[in-house]
């Protein structure tokens, strides 16, 4: 299944977006790999569980850009 970059299909805001999506990703990642790697407090796993809350919202962000997109 392919997917096309909003970008290259005319949606030139869609840059932003996609970057903070990137980031974010990336920054999920890394707290995982290391809660994984050490032991952790419940600090450390709330802060985990708001990453998750605004990786979702991108996410859906992402998500409906695309398709509307496809509505174009």
């Amino acid at each position: 299944m392919s997917h096309s970059n909003p970008t290259e299909t005319g949606g030139q805001s869609a840059g932003p977006l996609l970057t903070a999506f990137r980031l974010q990703y990336h920054r999920f990642d890394r707290s995982i790999r290391e809660i994984l790697a050490t032991p952790t407090d419940s600090v450390v796993l709330a802060r985990l569980g708001d990453d998750v809350d605004e990786y979702s919202v991108i996410v859906n962000e992402v998500h409906y850009y695309s398709l509307l997109l496809s509505q174009i």
